[in-house]
């Protein structure tokens, strides 16, 4: 659920306080789930391209991300575009 996780990132780490915070997540079984949130916050919040987000996370990984996960990134980017009015690339990058 990308489009309600990857705001309440955003407001977990801007939250209206003055107490400071980390946030750390991880997938516990390696399959990329934790490069299908990172990839998608980048291109929401940190104006990376989808692109630039996949290069970022197959570098971090060390490999490609499993397709799957690419693609609920891409899924991500085309909701961003059609729902938020975002004007993104979102384009297979391979």
């Amino acid at each position: 659920d990308l489009p309600t996780r990857i705001p309440w990132f955003r407001d977990l780490l801007f939250n209206k306080t003055n107490t400071p915070v980390v946030v750390y997540f991880h997938c516990e079984c390696g399959c990329d789930r934790t490069g299908e949130i990172a990839g998608s916050y980048v291109i929401a919040y940190k104006n990376m391209t989808f692109q630039n987000a996949m290069q970022w996370n197959d570098q971090i990984a060390g490999r490609p991300i499993l397709i799957n996960h690419e693609w609920a990134i891409e899924w991500y980017c085309y909701y961003l575009n059609v729902v938020k009015g975002y004007k993104l690339d979102c384009y297979g990058w391979k």
